[in-house]
């Protein structure tokens, strides 16, 4: 779905590339745009990060907090999809929902585009596009580019995956997807990701794929991985990735300073060896503290997007 231009952001492509430098590369002097008015936040699942970096993100800009947990709403139980979104665009100046199938997002989205409304994906079984621009505001920020970056992801090929690589590739850097057959991106998310970055100008073959941890880490200037089961799995995935942990010895073949990137949380001994994630060359806690940076920036942009069509008149 094009909707570079709009208020929607169901993932990193739904920004045009140069809108995702200016968050990477700009800080935003929130001065309360939307003082007086309130940003509603839906989860269905758990959330710790995204929802405490969307409440700093509210009062940075003005606003008054305003949560839902799935339960709360019910979405496609109690109330349609549709008519949640319809509800909630009319009472909020901005929405953001974290929702188990992407699926929903997309039929919500036309409400919100409606009524002038920005509307971020704040997680889907598709894509995670808020912690994709922390990623990259945090390798900016510790290498001062992303052009020609060798970024390695270890492990499954998953929805904060391809947002990342959207996002890195985009703004120039190598991106290297390691993961065990049956776990890669298919065809449709590489012509997915191609499409994006020839928005931006990037040649095909931004993105390599590798069926070999070692292989992907050698040399890499980054190294980034998630866990193993994400939530709503089936927890017997975990028995598919052994010999897939982000170890002190894939750290050993990439660059003397490389840094680790972990989105969190983070489960010890599994997908990550403890002395990495805690080591001098991990950027996870750096990268968290990001997320509010990525937040605030975005929905800074998209209120700004949205211009006089959100003021509210009671």
């Amino acid at each position: 779905m094009e909707r570079a231009t709009s208020l929607v952001v169901g993932d990193v492509d739904d920004l045009a590339p140069e809108d995702m430098r200016r968050l990477v590369t700009e800080a935003v002097a929130a001065s309360g745009p939307l003082r007086g008015g309130t940003i509603a936040g839906v989860f269905e699942h758990p959330s710790m990060r995204t929802r405490s970096a969307l409440g700093v993100a509210a009062a940075a800009l003005g606003a008054t907090p305003v949560f839902f947990t799935g339960d709360e709403i019910g979405i496609d139980t109690r109330e349609a999809a549709e008519d949640v979104a319809e509800v909630l665009a009319r009472h909020h100046r901005v929405v953001g929902a974290r929702l188990r199938r992407h699926a929903t997002f997309e039929r919500m989205a036309p409400r919100f585009a409606g009524h002038q409304r920005p509307f971020v994906n704040l997680l889907t079984d598709r894509a995670h596009p808020t912690q994709a621009i922390a990623d990259v505001i945090t390798i900016h920020e510790a290498l001062g580019t992303l052009e020609g970056v060798r970024i390695a992801w270890i492990g499954d090929a998953n929805n904060v995956a391809r947002s990342l690589a959207k996002a890195a590739g985009a703004l120039g850097a190598e991106v290297r997807i390691a993961a065990p057959a049956g776990f890669q991106f298919s065809e449709a998310d590489m012509a997915e990701i191609d499409a994006y970055l020839e928005r931006a100008g990037r040649a095909r073959g931004a993105i390599a794929l590798f069926d070999s941890p070692t292989s992907a880490a050698r040399g890499a200037d980054v190294l980034s991985t998630d866990v193993w089961v994400s939530m709503g799995e089936d927890p017997a995935k975990r028995s598919a990735f052994e010999g897939w942990a982000l170890t002190e010895a894939l750290v050993a073949e990439a660059s003397d300073e490389v840094g680790i990137l972990h989105c969190l949380p983070a489960h010890r001994g599994e997908e990550i060896e403890a002395s990495v994630l805690d080591g001098p060359h991990s950027w996870a806690f750096r990268q968290a503290g990001h997320r509010v940076t990525a937040m605030v920036r975005l929905l800074a942009f998209l209120v700004d997007r949205a211009g006089s069509g959100s003021i509210e008149r009671w």
